[in-house]
């Protein structure tokens, strides 16, 4: 069943969720919506707001549902001072006998990773735009902050690991991340949704990290560090 979304983001998911609450009518940005807290079940359970424009057959699904009812959800995720939001773009019946949870994010790496405690993972931040409709008409350009862990685990076709890609990509990378929606706790015991990576593609370098031009000076080209920064065709799950 069709949504029409009132959010545009490099951010989607589709996954099966348990509606947690009957769906109620708010205003979210200006827009009228059905919404209701849902959670991405599993032996670690993510929770999220999933919502569905007013007046699409998706909402009208979404008002039909009861708490435990179980939906497979395809659609934009973005991050707010409500948590994780799920604006649906298809939402169809499932059950409790399914589990589906992918996301891809496609954005710009941030500072360098940090090393869990164990060494055995570790985390970056990523930088997604997302753009909105504002209540007068206006597009507004938002910026969301994903988490994004890597373990340690290695390829067995290439010898290399997540980490090491997640780690070793340059600053302001474009790069795009498949992986799944984690849940875990900060400092203060408050949840917060972590991507965890399966796959890694670099679109385009960042500047961080770039050496000099070892053939300055020369009559030479194909060293200049742009050449090193062209869009990578290596394969996703290099």
């Amino acid at each position: 069943t069709l949504a029409k979304p009132s959010t545009s983001s490099v951010a989607s998911a589709t996954v099966l969720v348990s509606v947690g609450a009957t769906p109620v009518a708010n205003v979210a940005d200006g827009i009228e919506v059905m919404e209701c807290m849902a959670q991405i079940p599993g032996s670690d359970p993510v929770d999220l707001v999933l919502r569905a424009r007013s007046g699409t057959k998706g909402a009208d699904l979404l008002k039909q549902t009861n708490s435990n009812d179980h939906l497979l959800v395809s659609g934009v995720i973005t991050l707010d001072e409500a948590g994780t939001i799920l604006t649906a773009g298809v939402i169809c019946s499932a059950t409790d006998q399914q589990f589906f949870n992918e996301i891809v994010l496609v954005g710009n790496l941030a500072r360098e990773g940090t090393p869990s405690e164990s060494g055995k993972s570790l985390r970056r931040s990523m930088a997604v735009d997302k753009v909105r409709r504002d209540p007068s008409g206006e597009f507004q350009t938002e910026t969301d902050w994903f988490m994004v862990r890597a373990n340690q685990g290695k390829n067995p076709s290439s010898g290399t690991t997540m980490m090491d890609r997640l780690g070793n990509a340059a600053k302001g990378s474009m790069v795009q991340i498949n992986g799944m929606l984690i849940q875990r706790l900060n400092k203060q015991e408050k949840p917060y949704v972590e991507v965890l990576a399966r796959k890694l593609k670099v679109h385009k370098r960042g500047g961080g990290g770039s050496r000099p031009d070892p053939a300055q000076g020369l009559k030479v080209a194909g060293y200049e560090p742009e050449a090193f920064q062209e869009d990578d065709d290596m394969p996703a799950n290099w």
